[in-house]
């Protein structure tokens, strides 16, 4: 609508499960994770604050069980930047957090304020130190040709392109204020990465 503000929209969440998992050796976002599976639980954590989110997938991956709607890559083999291209270009939303689907602890207080400070900016992500945490950002459409002339260069680098864009760059005084632990930043590649989720679940550090 006109005149609307972006903080007054309803707010979508995209979530991409396009990777092969091939470090895992099986699909990640379908691991155990409590009673349900890391992705389910992510899922869970994003409807506190989103309300309508998406799955960007590759053709043969099917989540039905989930009954999200699926935005298919429209540029396979681009990895997790052809992820948010498809993503940002199919979406019905002017602005969404993106996120990976192997990231269950990702605060949902993070994920409003990282839609707050979007007024003035075309990309809100979080930075540790020196670390870019591209997968748990905020973005608009805008953003779309940054992206798509580094895709057609075959520069695949998640961060790259934000210098062409009005970044804004969210310290890790500011995270932490709504993240503590930085736990929304884990994200599971690898047998050895899962174990240690769990162990750390268990001694109840999620917030």
């Amino acid at each position: 609508m006109p005149g609307e503000s972006i903080s007054s929209q309803p707010r979508t969440a995209l979530i991409l499960a396009g990777g092969k998992s091939s470090r895992m050796g099986q699909d990640k976002a379908c691991l155990p994770f409590g009673k349900a599976t890391l992705l389910e639980f992510l899922v869970e954590r994003l409807r506190k604050v989103c309300g309508q989110i998406f799955m960007v997938t590759r053709p043969q991956q099917s989540y039905a069980h989930l009954k999200l709607p699926v935005l298919l890559d429209v540029m396979p083999d681009k990895f997790s930047l052809g992820g948010l291209y498809s993503g940002l270009l199919q979406s019905p939303a002017e602005v969404n957090f993106v996120c990976a689907c192997d990231m269950p602890l990702i605060a949902p207080r993070l994920v409003n304020f990282l839609f707050e400070q979007l007024a003035d900016h075309d990309a809100a992500v979080p930075q540790i130190g020196q670390q870019l945490e591209p997968l748990c950002a905020v973005y608009a459409k805008i953003c779309l040709p940054a992206i798509h002339a580094r895709l057609l260069a075959n520069d695949l680098r998640m961060s790259g392109w934000l210098a062409d864009v009005r970044s804004r760059f969210i310290s890790t005084e500011e995270i932490e204020t709504f993240d503590p632990h930085l736990h929304s930043f884990l994200n599971i590649n690898t047998p050895a990465d899962y174990q240690r989720l769990l162990a750390l679940c268990r001694m109840e550090f999620i917030g």
